[in-house]
This record gives C-alpha cells, sequence and structure tokens, in this order.
C-alpha cells in the first residue's frame, strides 16, 4: 500500500531537497548530494503533480550523474 505524503510534507521535503542541493553546489559535498537525491526520491511517490514531479525527476537524475562523474 502506498502512503502518499501531505501538501506539507511535500513543501517540507522539496525545501530540504533544494536546501542539499545548494550546499552541494556551493560546497562539492558528496554528503549534501545524497540527501538530496533520497529527498528527491521520496518525492516521487505519486503526490506531486506531473510537471513538478519531471522536474524534480530530471534535477535527480542530474544530480546523480555529475555526482557520479
Amino acid at each position: 500500500m502506498a502512503t502518499h505524503i501531505h501538501s506539507h510534507d511535500t513543501d517540507a521535503l522539496l525545501a530540504g531537497a533544494l536546501d542539499h542541493l545548494s550546499r552541494y553546489l556551493q560546497t562539492g559535498c558528496p554528503r549534501a548530494a545524497e540527501l538530496a537525491h533520497l529527498l528527491l526520491d521520496r518525492l516521487n511517490d505519486g503526490s506531486l503533480d506531473q510537471e513538478l514531479a519531471t522536474s524534480c525527476a530530471h534535477l535527480d537524475e542530474t544530480l546523480m550523474n555529475r555526482n557520479n562523474a
């Protein structure tokens, strides 16, 4: 059974993902990239509208490709 996160939780997860992404881009910290990835992955549960879900998926893919390079 899939659990859907509520709007407030979605906002908090998205804000956290952006915060970690920003930290990664500023410092290159691989842990910040990992945390951003985990939060973006958590957002991919079907609770986001399609456009935002697609944007998060592209961001996560780019982040993982850059972090693994």
